[in-house]
C-alpha cells in the first residue's frame, strides 16, 4: 500500500514537471517569436527605445526648481509632489474655473466674477495691504511662478520632465506630479485670460506657449496618463486661444504664431507612442515582476477586489503556476497593444479607422477570464485600447483650433469669413486639416446670423449636422455635468465664434 502511494505520489510529480516543464518552454517560444516578429516589422521591443534623449538643463524648461520635487510636501512616492503645488497655493482656492466659463460650451468669461475672484484671493493672502493693484497685477502677487515660467520658457527652447522608469513594481512608479500639470495649466490659462481682457494680447500668447512647451515634454513621454494628462492641459489652454477668437482680438501675426505651434501638435502620434509605452514600459516589467515576486502580486490583485484575507490554498495555487503562463501572457499583451498603436492609425494621412480600432477593443474585451494569460491581459488591456478615440477626439480639436484660426487670419484679411472652407488655401500658410474620421474636409458652415459651425463626423462616423450627443449612462454624474459629452457618438464640434467684426 505505501509503496502504491508513493508510485503515485512520484508519478503526479512527475506529471506535474512535465506539464511545467512544456508550458514553460511554450511560454518562451511564444515570446521569442513575438519579439522576432515585432523586430521585423520595425516595431520597438526594448522601453530603452522610447525614452526621450536627454536635454542640457540650461536649455530644458524641465529642468527648473518649479518642476523639482517638493520634499516637504511628498508624503506617498507613488504620488510625489513638485514644486508647482507650493507655487500655486496662494491662486488655486477652491476652484480654478472662477467664472464658471467653459469654452467647450461657447460660453466666454465673466470679467466682474473672474476679477471679483483674484480680488478676494489678494485679500485673503495679503490682508495688510491696501489693494490698489489691477487683477492681473494681483494676479502676478499672488503667484509670481507665472512670471518666472514665462522667462524662463523663452530662454530653454526645448522641455523634459524627469522621469523613474525603472523602479519596482512597475505599477506603483511615482506619477511624478502629473496632477500639478493640470492645476499649472489652469493657472496659466487664467492668467492669459486676464491679460486678454487687459487689451495685451501679446503678454497672453507668452502664457500660451510657456504652456505649449510643457505640454511638448508631457508629450514625450512614452505612458498612457502623461499622454491623457498633455491632453487635458492643451484643452485648458485652449481656452485663452478660442477666448482671444472670440473677441478678435489676435493680430495676424500672433495668429501665425499659434497656427505653428499647433500644427506641431500631433495626439495620434502621441497615442502611438503612449500604448508603446504601456506595452514596454508597464505591462511586460509588470509580468516579469509578477512572476519572480507572486506573494505580494497575488496581494495586489485580489485587493483590487476586496479587502479579505488572501486563503491559503490560493496563494499555494499561484505559486505552482508555470513560468510560461507569464510569458505567454507577455507575448499577447505586448503584441496586442502595439497592434492597436498602429492598425487603426495612418499617421501619414491624418487618419484614424474607426472600424480598425473597434474591433481591437472588442478583442481586449473578449479575452477569455478562465486562461491566465489571457485573464492577466484582461486587467489591463480594454481600458489602455479604449483610450483610442480620446486620444482622436483630442486630436479634433487641435485641427478645429487650426482651422479657427485660418479662418480669423481670412477675416482679418477681408473683413469676412469665407463661405467655403477651399478658400482658405493656399493664403492659410499651410494645408487645411481634413477630419481624421473620413478624410474628407471638416464640416463648415457659415450662418446668416455671421457665425460659422465647423465640426467633424465623430466616431460614429455619420454625419448628425454638428449636434453633439451627451452621456446618458450615469445619472448621479450628469446631474453635476449635464453637459458631458459622449465622445463615440454624435458630431464632434468647435465651439461656435462670433460673426465677423465689420
Amino acid at each position: 500500500m505505501l509503496v502504491g502511494t508513493v508510485l503515485l505520489f512520484g508519478a503526479a510529480l512527475a506529471v506535474g514537471w512535465c506539464f511545467q516543464h512544456e508550458e514553460n518552454e511554450r511560454g518562451a517560444r511564444e515570446w521569442e517569436a513575438t519579439v522576432a516578429r515585432l523586430r521585423a516589422a520595425g516595431q520597438p521591443v526594448e522601453f530603452q527605445q522610447l525614452i526621450p534623449p536627454a536635454i542640457p538643463d540650461n536649455e530644458n524648461l524641465g529642468a527648473i526648481p518649479l518642476f523639482q520635487l517638493d520634499t516637504e510636501q511628498a508624503n506617498d512616492k507613488s504620488f510625489d509632489t513638485i514644486r508647482v503645488k507650493s507655487a500655486l497655493k496662494n491662486i488655486q482656492g477652491e476652484t480654478l474655473q472662477p467664472s464658471g466659463a467653459s469654452w467647450m460650451k461657447s460660453q466666454r468669461s465673466n470679467q466682474a466674477k473672474l476679477n471679483q475672484f483674484v480680488a478676494d484671493r489678494y485679500a485673503k493672502v495679503f490682508p495688510d495691504r491696501q489693494n490698489l493693484l489691477t487683477p492681473l497685477d494681483q494676479f502676478d502677487a499672488l503667484c509670481p511662478a507665472v512670471s518666472d515660467l514665462r522667462v524662463a520658457a523663452a530662454a530653454r527652447p526645448q522641455c523634459r520632465f524627469q522621469r523613474d522608469y525603472t523602479s519596482q513594481p512597475p505599477y506603483a512608479r511615482p506619477m511624478m506630479g502629473l496632477a500639478e500639470m493640470l492645476a499649472l495649466a489652469k493657472v496659466m490659462n487664467l492668467h492669459a485670460i486676464l491679460a486678454l481682457q487687459a487689451g495685451n494680447s501679446p503678454l497672453a500668447l507668452q502664457d500660451i506657449e510657456a504652456t505649449l512647451k510643457i505640454d511638448r515634454g508631457l508629450r514625450d513621454e512614452p505612458t498612457l496618463i502623461a499622454g491623457l494628462v498633455a491632453m487635458g492641459v492643451l484643452a485648458i489652454q485652449m481656452d485663452a486661444i478660442w477666448q482671444g477668437l472670440d473677441a478678435h482680438v489676435w493680430n495676424d501675426q500672433q495668429l501665425a504664431e499659434l497656427q505653428d505651434q499647433l500644427q506641431q501638435v500631433d495626439f495620434m502620434a502621441d497615442y502611438q507612442l503612449s500604448l508603446r509605452g504601456e506595452a514596454l514600459l508597464y505591462y511586460a516589467p509588470t509580468l516579469d515582476y509578477m512572476r519572480d515576486h507572486r506573494e505580494s502580486t497575488l496581494s495586489f490583485l485580489v485587493n483590487l477586489h476586496s479587502n479579505q484575507q488572501m486563503p491559503s490554498l490560493l496563494r499555494w495555487l499561484w505559486s505552482l503556476l508555470p513560468e510560461g503562463w507569464y510569458d505567454m501572457a507577455k507575448a499577447r499583451g505586448v503584441s496586442l497593444y502595439l497592434r492597436a498603436a498602429v492598425e487603426p492609425i495612418d499617421l501619414a494621412n491624418h487618419r484614424v479607422y474607426v472600424e480598425k480600432a473597434n474591433a481591437l477593443k472588442a478583442e481586449a474585451n473578449s479575452l477569455h477570464v478562465y486562461s491566465l494569460p489571457d485573464f492577466l491581459l484582461r486587467l489591463s488591456a480594454p481600458s489602455v485600447i479604449a483610450s483610442t478615440p480620446v486620444f482622436c477626439e483630442g486630436q479634433f480639436r487641435v485641427d478645429a483650433a487650426r482651422i479657427a484660426i485660418m479662418l480669423e487670419r481670412y477675416r482679418l484679411a477681408r473683413g469676412s469669413y469665407p463661405q467655403s472652407l477651399d478658400l482658405l488655401a493656399p493664403g492659410a500658410g499651410e494645408a487645411v486639416p481634413r477630419d481624421l474620421i473620413n478624410g474628407q474636409p471638416y464640416h463648415y458652415r457659415l450662418r446668416a446670423d455671421g457665425t460659422y459651425l465647423l465640426y467633424s463626423v465623430g466616431w460614429n462616423e455619420v454625419d448628425d449636422g454638428g449636434k453633439p450627443a451627451y452621456r446618458a449612462d450615469n445619472p448621479a454624474y450628469l446631474a453635476d455635468n449635464p453637459k458631458l459629452t459622449d465622445r463615440e457618438h454624435g458630431d464632434w464640434v468647435w465651439p461656435p465664434l462670433p460673426p465677423a467684426v465689420k
